[in-house]
Formats: C-alpha cells, structure tokens, sequence
C-alpha cells in the first residue's frame, strides 16, 4: 500500500503545480476580447467565476489528495476539476492534463489512502489497495512512451529538424550540439529510447536499464525545451509513475465459496490476486482479517474489474440485506467451511 500513497503524494504536488498554471492559461479566455473556441457551440463561454472556482476546487483537491484527507473525494474533485479545465474550452487543452487527469482517476480507484495519509488515522481497519487500476495506470505509461515513438517516424523528426525548433530551454546548447548530424542523432536516440520504455519497464531484467533511461530523458527534455514547467509537470508525472513497476508482492485474497461461485470468480480474476477454494460457504481472508456471507461477497466484487462499479451497491443497506437472505435461502452462509 506505500506505493501507491507515495504515487498519490507525487501526482497530488503535481496536480498543485499545474493548477497554478491552470489559472494563468485559462483567466485570459474570460476577457471578451479573446476568441472563444468551445467544443461545442452550445457550451457557454468561460467566465471569471467559472474559471476560478475550477482552479479554487483543482487546488484544494490536490492538496487533500495528496496529504490523503478524504482521499476517495478528493481525488474524484480532482479529477473532475482537472477535467473540467480541460472541456472549459479548447484552448485549455493539454496532453500533460489530460494524461494527469487520467492517472490521478485511476489511482483514486486504486484507494491510495491505506497508507501516509490522514485517513489512515479514522480508519477502522486498513483498507488494501486494489490491483486493476494500478495495472491500467501501467498499460497507460506504456501506451504513451508507444505513441510518443510511433509518431516520431518521419523525415521531419528523424532529420533534427522538429528538434531544432523545440531547443530554447532553459539550458542552451551549444553551437557544436546544434549541427544537422547531432540533432539528427539525438532525434532517433529519443524515439529508441522511448519505444524501449514502452516494453522494457515491464522487463524485470531490463526494468534497471529502463529506469536509468528515463530519468535521463525526463531529466534533461524541461531544461533544454519550452515551456519549462509543462514539461517538468510532464517529465515529473512519468517519472512518479516508475513506481508502479517497482515488483511487490501483495496476499492474495483466499476466497471460500460453493461451486458455481468458485468457478465465476476465478472466470472474472484476470489479474489472479485470488485464490479460490471450494467450500459449502462463502468467506474470504486476506492480511489477517476475514469476511463471511455478503460482506465476503462484496468485498471480492471490490477487486474484480467485471464488478468494481457494482461493489458500492452491494453495500446499501436494502441490497445488503436482501443478499444476505439470499445466501441463507441458498445454504451457503455460516463462515468458512473449506471442502479439502
């Protein structure tokens, strides 16, 4: 669980920092002499107050998130503020957020709070992390290194030319670095470094290499390009999400249940973070702490990714109580009762 608090910490200091620059970007479209262009025609135009309670929300979520108070509503303002930033009007739009607002999303689902944050405090019993979103954040990671490359593959990028016009950072190169053939070179080194990145962060061999590989890259692309904190933004949130592939080794849940529920579960487990007996009851135990009857039952709807969305319902005190009869009208409650 410390992995992905320190992911919420990173992502929520950096949400912080690209809201600042939210408000720079968007207070100017407020002015009515500045060309508006919605996404759709019937979208009204942005306003000082608009603008400003997204930022106001779009901060204070971020900061909340990351120091974990009410990390599950924080981090769903976030995402939305971020979001709402992003529709506000075209001219708002950025790859960086719009890639932010995707992972900050996915990591609130993950429940990030178990862990370094002020929840932990009024917990009642620690919360674990879920697996999926913290895979799909991964597949994401690696989708953009995959595109970044992809679309790099043409004479205009290979020759340096692209290159050339992107220079001006904080940090100028020198003349001998600004030739034809350098930039050439330093063009096609980013697109293999780039699409080894896509593959090779999942390698455990190759994950050091990987790393190394991408500190360099974002390490130096804020200080030598423009704008400087867009892409320190950028580069920063790439190089938080290096922690996701840092291999853990998280209990599986043991799940006890009757046959037709053993075999549906393991059929939904794509990720195998369960291990399925059958028994004549339906239990579940993971890190100590188990579960029988219908809060076992929601709590393996909790990890499968076919059942997230319908975990919370399942909790409602009507459908609770429903399943819980259910289960007793199908005799298969009363803790677990493995059949070896």
């Amino acid at each position: 669980m410390r992995l992905p608090a320190l992911l919420r910490i990173a992502l929520g200091v950096i949400a912080v920092a690209r809201g600042l620059e939210a408000y720079r970007i968007l207070s100017p479209l407020a002015l009515p002499t500045v060309v508006k262009i919605p996404y759709v025609t019937w979208m009204p135009a942005p306003t000082d107050l608009a603008i400003l309670s997204i930022v106001i929300v779009w901060l204070t979520a971020g900061i909340t998130f990351a120091i974990g108070y009410r990390t599950q509503i924080s981090g769903t303002l976030l995402t939305f503020a971020m979001a709402a930033g992003l529709l506000i009007d075209q001219q708002g739009y950025s790859n960086h957020l719009y890639l932010l607002t995707i992972l900050v999303g996915l990591l609130t689902l993950s429940r990030p709070g178990g862990a370094w944050s002020f929840d932990l405090r009024r917990m009642k019993e620690p919360v674990t992390s879920l697996l999926w979103p913290l895979v799909l954040m991964k597949v994401q990671i690696s989708v953009v290194y995959f595109f970044a490359a992809f679309t790099k593959l043409h004479e205009e990028y290979l020759t340096g030319r692209v290159l050339a016009g992107q220079l001006g950072g904080l940090v100028v190169l020198p003349e001998q670095l600004r030739v034809p053939r350098i930039l050439m070179v330093l063009a096609i080194s980013s697109v293999v470094v780039e699409a080894f990145l896509a593959v090779y962060l999942w390698h455990p061999e190759k994950r050091f290499m990987a790393v190394g590989a991408g500190v360099l890259l974002h390490g130096v692309i804020p200080f030598v390009m423009q704008p400087f904190l867009q892409l320190t933004v950028f580069s920063s949130m790439m190089l938080s999400s290096y922690l996701l592939f840092i291999p853990r080794r998280a209990a599986r849940r043991q799940v006890i249940a009757p046959d037709g529920i053993a075999r549906l579960v393991r059929r939904l487990d794509v990720l195998q973070v369960m291990s399925v007996v059958r028994g004549e009851s339906v239990s579940t135990e993971r890190d100590g702490r188990s579960a029988v009857d219908w809060q076992a039952a929601t709590a393996i709807a909790d990890e499968l990714p076919a059942m997230y969305l319908i975990a919370p319902f399942l909790r409602l005190p009507g459908i609770r109580t429903w399943g819980s009869r259910a289960l007793r009208g199908h005799g298969v409650t009363g803790g677990p009762k493995p059949n070896h």
